[in-house]
């Protein structure tokens, strides 16, 4: 990293020491480990114009810096509380300047867009085309562990997200990466933003985020549970039928596992609101009436 110019560095080794940092960190000098660490996050911070957040998706280097920013995000194991001059707590905090920088440049592109104050630093069209649509999967990566979303609430990310679903579709596209990286196995603020994108005005978004449920579903139907089979049921009164047509396919395929029948059984009677709403809607409740009722007897709980 002796020169500026990120072409020239060897990314490879790059991606290397980062991926094997926490066998190195006893083994090199803090000082130096620290200035390439600081040198790694003035090139992923997203407002360094000529740094990650310009590199073009069908660029060679995409792919590698892609899978460094990704593994700068696990260097941050540490709450922020901890202080200790200890290179494995500093680079815990360089990555989170990193997360306070990329909350920083979400803040700013929801002011250009809402009060036309400044420049968009990471804009709808970008996410398209260049490496900035990597920065959800570094928050995606984060939310997998407990200090991860820890520093994800701390740095008030959810807090942009949320301001981005009240403005309609404006920022449909970076909601949509967003919801598609997070990690929902257990309760929290990830949970909570896919809860308020079902509920958004905007009919494409929450067609999205009900699919995304079904992706949820294959992944772990245990984990699924009770918190899916309430959001399933929630999504039947959707305004939008096209909506409401994709939450009956889900069900549908949310009854082939026994454990959710079970959940999905006891929560019968909230369904039953249904019939008095609209024809269409009854129409719908005795559909998935006739689904239960396919079901065998013995495959379902006493209770």
């Amino acid at each position: 990293l002796q020169t500026n110019i990120y072409q020239k560095w060897n990314w490879d080794l790059i991606l290397a020491l980062l991926k094997d940092f926490s066998k190195l960190a006893n083994q090199t000098q803090g000082d130096l480990y620290e200035r390439f660490l600081d040198k790694l996050f003035d090139f992923f911070k997203p407002e360094n114009k000529d740094g990650f957040s310009s590199i073009q998706l069908t660029d060679s280097l995409s792919n590698v810096t892609c899978r460094s920013l990704i593994a700068f995000s696990d260097l941050l194991v540490y709450p922020s509380r901890i202080q200790s001059n200890h290179i494995k707590y500093i680079a815990s905090n360089i990555a989170r300047t990193l997360l306070t920088s990329i909350n920083d440049a979400l803040k700013q592109s929801i002011l250009a867009m809402t009060e036309d104050i400044g420049r968009a630093i990471i804009t709808e069209h970008d996410l398209l085309s260049k490496n900035s649509v990597y920065y959800y999967l570094f928050l995606g990566r984060l939310s997998k562990t407990a200090f991860g979303v820890e520093a994800l609430t701390e740095s008030e990310i959810f807090v942009r997200l949320l301001e981005m679903l009240r403005m309609d579709d404006c920022f449909a596209t970076s909601a949509i990466v967003a919801l598609s990286s997070f990690n929902y196995y257990y309760d929290g603020s990830c949970r909570h933003f896919l809860v308020q994108a079902l509920k958004t005005p905007c009919m494409a978004l929450r067609l999205y985020c009900t699919s995304l449920l079904r992706v949820i579903l294959r992944c772990n139907p245990v984990a699924f549970g009770t918190w899916g089979v309430d959001l399933l049921c929630s999504q039947l009164h959707d305004t939008n039928q096209t909506v409401v047509l994709e939450t009956v396919s889900i069900i549908d395929e949310a009854l082939e596992d026994k454990r959710l029948t079970n959940i999905f059984h006891k929560q019968w009677h909230a369904l039953t609101a249904l019939k008095t709403k609209s024809s269409y809607l009854n129409d719908i409740y005795h559909l998935i009436s006739a689904r239960l009722c396919s079901i065998p007897f013995n495959q379902l709980s006493a209770d």
